[in-house]
Formats: structure tokens, C-alpha cells, sequence
């Protein structure tokens, strides 16, 4: 049986269940455009019909026998007829989220809390999860659109350029310019506020002026910046953990047990990292708790897994390897050749196997470089990622080696889900210490991406540190990229030292 599964809206993406394996296709990665919503498209030339076709076309080349049932995450699907299914079930956007995190967690029964900008089931919910009675609610739901409020609270920063029509991105930005700055008191109380008055995000642009009225500050546009940002930002951060915490605390002490926490606002890994140091049991995030795994949520509700899964690796591969072969500037490699370039100084961005299914690079589509190099992160910002110099780099370390270099809790940092901080010892490896001296780690298992614990361990032998900075292979603005085209362009127009697609290096 092969079953096919639509998510349609924000971030919209495809999960199709054959011979018991799972396989994904985010829509931003085959149409470049990041957080595509499939029924506003906004690409001119691209209608919601032809991203159908497209995508029906696609999907008879990797699936020719078809499908036998189709999934929908929302009420509203996109246009249906190129994929031939007679039959199309559909489940809610809350519990399609919890459904994601809970077959992926360990747990054979866990309290799963979804949060986001909202769903046709609310915006905050909670439900209690296990093998025998599936996902189900757990209470009626709290009115809480956290993540709407979020990513417009980070309008007034003029250090954060919204490069998409989405708000969203804004969240990421905002979350990272935190670091530099310290909660003022006297704003607290009006940002909860804010916080707590729940409306949709196209509505509530227009309240900032009188937020700003509340505070004493100008917030009619692109109005704060330097430190006054950074405070800013730094308030919405302690106001959004006070208000979630307040949530989240009464519904935990009801139900004692490990907590998965799921929805786009469970990529928040300072609220994160916190919550599961004042927890008495374990708390999980998945790899891809935002709508990007909306598909998959709803397909796991559809047919329920008898175990745990793994999806971690689960995109699309390289779409044009043929580009590779007429390619003259390349050579082979394995992954202790690139752990010598790597300790030589060298930036290499890595494009190997499936794609990581998520917002995260996990190795399969990342940059990678020493991050005790001198002034290295300057030199990503400007000369590779073009991206914000407020933003951190996250760091990826072998499983067996996290608790030398992190202080860590209990929780399952394969995800880069949470930010200990770093030990004092190693915060000379700078490029992946945030300002606050925290690090968004990624733990790695020679089971789960052999290549990449090879990479690290030959490293380690060489550099006494089995550390590696790692960023997502794309540039600033662009999806992760799923194509040999794309990744040469990287080596064309930036100063990245070098590219690997699968065990091939090609040189700047």
C-alpha cells in the first residue's frame, strides 16, 4: 500500500508512506522559495494547479504504482485531481503536530503541548499520547497565539529585514538578538499583555504603536535598534517563557509524564533549554515540529506507527546528480580526507544522501568549518551566509562527547532543539558560542549519520576536539538547497573553500 499526504498552507510539504518507509518533499526546496504556502503561492507563474501538476509529476517518478488513499492536514485542500486518488481523509492541525513529535520521541506514553500561530484546533494544545490509544486531546485548549505575537513583536527591529512575505523568519532573528540584551521590567507586564490578546498576525501590526504607547517607546516602524533592540528583544523572550510557563507548569504537574513539546514555537531552544532544566521528567522536541511536518503528522494519525520512527534523513535526495558527472573540477573523497580539510582551516559545505526533514541542517545539508578558526563567524557572515551578525552558528559533537564540552540536562540534543551552555574550557572555539555562552548543539550517533561521526572522529584525532561549527547549506534568504546546481553556484559566488556531494569534492 502506498498512501500519499498533503499539508497545503505555510510551509506546505508532502509526506508519502511506501513499503513501510517514509518519504518527504518540502515544497520550498523544489520551488526555492522558503515557507511556500501551495495556495498562495505568490511566484509569478505559479499557481496553486500547476504546483499540483508539478508535484504529480515528481511523485510518478519516484512512486509509479500511485497511491492507494490520500491525507490532508487542512479543511481547505489544494487542487487534487493530478494525483488520481479517489478517497482523501483529514485530520487537525494540533494533533496532526503532536502526532509528529510523539512517534518520534522515545516514549511509550508522553504529555505532547503544541504551540504555534494557529490551527483550525486552536493555537495551544495538549493531549495525552501512547501506542494503545493513539493521540488524543487532553482539554479544550488555552487561547494563547503565541507564535503570531512573537514574529510581530520583531517588526520594530530595524536589524531584522523580513526577506519573505511570512512573518515567521522574524521569530528565528529575534530569539538570536536576545543574547545581547537583558529584560527591561517595567515592559514586562504589557508585552505578556500582548501576548495574551489573541489575534491573527495580519491584525495585530497595526497594535504596535499603542504597545509601544505602553512602554514609552516609538514602535510605528523600523524604529529600534543597537542596544535598545537588543533589550527589546531580550523582554519579548522573558515574556514569552512567562506566559508559557504559566501555561505549560499546571498542565505538567496534572500529568506527570515525559513531555513532548511540538508546534513552529517549540523551535524557541531558549524556553526549551529552560524548560528541561526545571523539569522532573524528560522533555523531547523533534526535528521538525513547525508546519513542515504537517504531511507526516497527519499521515502518522492516519496509519500509526508501531514504534518509534525515524524521518531525520527522510527529504528529498539530489535532484540533478547527472549535473555532477560533467562536472571536470572534482575528485573523490572520504570523510577523513574532508576531517583534513576541515582541520586545515578549510569551509566545506556538505550535500550528501537524503535531505534533513526540518528547518535544521543535521549534517546531510550543512556547512561545516573549525570553529576555533580566528574570526570565522565574520567571515560566514559576510563572505558565505550574508546573514545577520547577531545570529549564532550552532555546533555538532559526537553523542559520547557532549557532556565535555556542554553543560547538558537529560534531554536528546539530536535535534539542535536546546542551548546548554558551553563548558568555560572550550569557549575559546568562539564561531559557535553565543553571546550568553550558550551553543543550539546537534549530537550525533555513528548509527544514525555514520559519515558525519567519521568526519568528527578523524577531526578529533587531529584538532584534540570533536567539535564541528555546522549552518545550513543554503544563503541568506534561500531554502535549504536539494540540488548539485545550486551547491556549485555556492562555490561560484561565495568564498565557501569547497562543496562535497556525496563522495565527490570539488575545489574554489
Amino acid at each position: 500500500m502506498q498512501i500519499l499526504s498533503l499539508h497545503p498552507r505555510h510551509d506546505a510539504n508532502v509526506a508519502v508512506l511506501a513499503k513501510n518507509d517514509y518519504h518527504i518533499i518540502e515544497l520550498e526546496r523544489v520551488f526555492n522559495e522558503r515557507h511556500l504556502d501551495w495556495m498562495h503561492p505568490g511566484i509569478p507563474g505559479l499557481s496553486p494547479s500547476k504546483i499540483s501538476q508539478i508535484l504529480a509529476e515528481h511523485l510518478r517518478q519516484f512512486f509509479p504504482g500511485g497511491f492507494d488513499a490520500g491525507v490532508v492536514s487542512e479543511a481547505k485542500a489544494p487542487p487534487i485531481e493530478p494525483f488520481n486518488i479517489a478517497h482523501w481523509h483529514h485530520y487537525q492541525h494540533h494533533r496532526a503536530h503532536a502526532a509528529v513529535a510523539f512517534y518520534q520521541s522515545p516514549f511509550p506514553q508522553a504529555l505532547v503541548i503544541s504551540y504555534d500561530g494557529g490551527g483550525e484546533d486552536g493555537y495551544f494544545r495538549s493531549f495525552l499520547a501512547d501506542y494503545q490509544s493513539g493521540i488524543t486531546y487532553l482539554d479544550e485548549g488555552l487561547r494563547l497565539n503565541l507564535g503570531s505575537a512573537y514574529a510581530v513583536l520583531a517588526e520594530p527591529i530595524l536589524e531584522i529585514k523580513r526577506s519573505t512575505i511570512s512573518l515567521f523568519p522574524n521569530a528565528g532573528k529575534m530569539m538570536g538578538l536576545a543574547g545581547y540584551g537583558s529584560p527591561v521590567k517595567k515592559w514586562l507586564p504589557a508585552i505578556r499583555d500582548f501576548y495574551r490578546d489573541v489575534k491573527k498576525s495580519a491584525l495585530r501590526i497595526p497594535e504596535l504603536p499603542l504597545l509601544g504607547v505602553r512602554l514609552g517607546v516609538d514602535l510605528s516602524g523600523k524604529t529600534l535598534s543597537g542596544q535598545l533592540a537588543a533589550d527589546y528583544a531580550a523582554t519579548c523572550q522573558q515574556a514569552f517563557e512567562d506566559v508559557l510557563f504559566a501555561a505549560i507548569w499546571p498542565i505538567m504537574r496534572a500529568n506527570p509524564l515525559p513531555v513532548c513539546l511540538t508546534g513552529g514555537c517549540a523551535l524557541n531552544v531558549i524556553f526549551n533549554e529552560k524548560l528541561s532544566r526545571r523539569a522532573d521528567v524528560p522533555v523531547f522536541v523533534p526535528p521538525n515540529p513547525n508546519d513542515c511536518g504537517l504531511a507526516l503528522g497527519s499521515m502518522l494519525l492516519h496509519v500509526p506507527p508501531a514504534r518509534t520512527i525515524n524521518v531525520t534523513y527522510a527529504g528529498l535526495p539530489l535532484l540533478d546528480m547527472e549535473l555532477l558527472e560533467s562536472h571536470k573540477n572534482k575528485r573523490k573523497i572520504d570523510a577523513v580526507g574532508v576531517a583534513k580539510l576541515l582541520a586545515a582551516g578549510k569551509i566545506l559545505g556538505v550535500a550528501r544522501g537524503g535531505s534533513e526533514h526540518g528547518p535544521r541542517a543535521l549534517g546531510n545539508r550543512s556547512i561545516l568549518a573549525d570553529p576555533g578558526i580566528m574570526g570565522l563567524k565574520d567571515r560566514l557572515n559576510r563572505r558565505i551566509k550574508f546573514r545577520e551578525s547577531f545570529r549564532p552558528y550552532g555546533p555538532i559533537t559526537k553523542e559520547d562527547k557532549v557532556t565535555e564540552y556542554f553543560e547538558c540536562g537529560r534531554c536528546d540534543m539530536s535535534f539542535m532543539s536546546f542551548n546548554p551552555q558551553v563548558k568555560s574550557s572550550w569557549g575559546h572555539l568562539a564561531a559557535v558560542v553565543h553571546v550568553d555562552g550558550s551553543a543550539r548543539v546537534q549530537t550525533v550517533r555513528r548509527d544514525q549519520n555514520p559519515w558525519i561521526y567519521e568526519v568528527l572522529d578523524a577531526f578529533e584525532s587531529s584538532q584534540g576536539y570533536a567539535l564541528l561549527l555546522n549552518t545550513s547549506f543554503n544563503t541568506k534568504g534561500r531554502p535549504i538547497l536539494t540540488t548539485v546546481k545550486e551547491a556549485l553556484e555556492v562555490l561560484r559566488n561565495t568564498e565557501i573553500d569547497g562543496v562535497v556531494i556525496e563522495d565527490w569534492l570539488c575545489l574554489r
